[in-house]
């Protein structure tokens, strides 16, 4: 379990605002904000539309780097 802190919470807004992702993706940015903050290196999705989407991953990478924060790699195994 990977704790939800202030600062996910903050990263996460910024990802919705920032990316931009839609207001529905709060858990999605939420995932990638948890990952962030405690260093994850990859996240496994099938949730290809907000998560493992690679219209939205330079742009999620780059957000993260502003904050202080390197991106896990988002992927997906699709089967």
């Amino acid at each position: 379990m990977l704790d939800v802190t202030a600062e996910t919470a903050e990263l996460a807004a910024t990802l919705i605002e920032q990316v931009p992702l839609p207001a529905q993706a709060a858990a999605d940015a939420a995932h990638i904000a948890v990952a962030a903050y405690h260093g994850i290196d990859f996240v496994l999705t099938w949730n290809v539309a907000h998560i493992a989407n690679a219209a939205f991953r330079r742009r999620v990478e780059s957000v993260c780097r502003e904050q202080g924060y390197e991106a896990p790699i988002l992927c997906t195994q699709m089967s």
